[in-house]
């Protein structure tokens, strides 16, 4: 099964989302809909065709998985090694090493020059992640 980078894009956006995403393994269609483990105001009536295709037909679907949270605070430690040179990446070092390290380096990349540069990162670590569920 190939997919897009556009369609792996989606499905790194939906997993982002608090969704379940699912791939046809032969077709490559890509369904998602609210996690209901994660999203508890999920309206069920309003994702009723996605859910019942993948219960009718899920052995023929990929449930495509969101990085772990040891995954994802490895993504952050590379991109604070890349940037340890300069000084701002001392700073997201320390965040790293001290308690509830995700929530203040989202603080501390928010308002930053960075920011930008964070994204594109994640974003390039997150389609490759999906590519290798594939």
């Amino acid at each position: 099964m190939q997919l897009t980078d556009e369609q792996i894009k989606e499905v790194a956006e939906e997993l982002q989302s608090e969704m379940k995403c699912f791939v046809h393994q032969k077709t490559g269609k890509v369904i998602s809909y609210p996690d209901p483990d994660r999203n508890m105001a999920i309206q069920e009536e309003y994702w009723q065709e996605q859910i019942a295709e993948i219960e009718a037909n899920f052995d023929d679907y990929l449930e495509m998985e969101s990085m772990s949270s040891l995954r994802s605070f490895q993504v952050m430690e590379d991109f604070v090694e890349a940037l340890l040179r300069e000084k701002y990446g001392s700073r997201l070092f320390i965040i790293l090493n001290s308690p509830k390290p995700f929530r203040h380096f989202k603080y501390e990349i928010e308002g930053s020059a960075y920011r930008e540069q964070w994204f594109a990162f994640r974003n390039q670590e997150m389609l490759t992640w999906e590519r290798g569920q594939l």
